[in-house]
């Protein structure tokens, strides 16, 4: 004789991997933002050093020729 699937069972699996994949889904989104963060800081800085170091590399702007 065979039982009949558990269908109490079933139902709560299938809502623990239901579950599960939004958690996973959530966390990765917020790694990945928090990526992007770092790497706009990054560039910002980057800008700046070079806004920097033309501004040093102008010498004011006096050319002696």
């Amino acid at each position: 004789m065979r039982w009949p699937p558990n269908q109490a069972a079933t139902s709560i699996v299938e809502a623990n991997e239901d579950k599960d994949y939004e958690k996973r889904k959530a966390e990765l989104k917020e790694a990945r933002a928090l990526e992007l963060e770092a790497l706009e800081r990054d560039y910002a800085r980057l800008k700046l050093e070079r806004k920097q170091r033309d501004k040093a590399d102008s010498g004011g702007g006096w050319w002696i020729f």
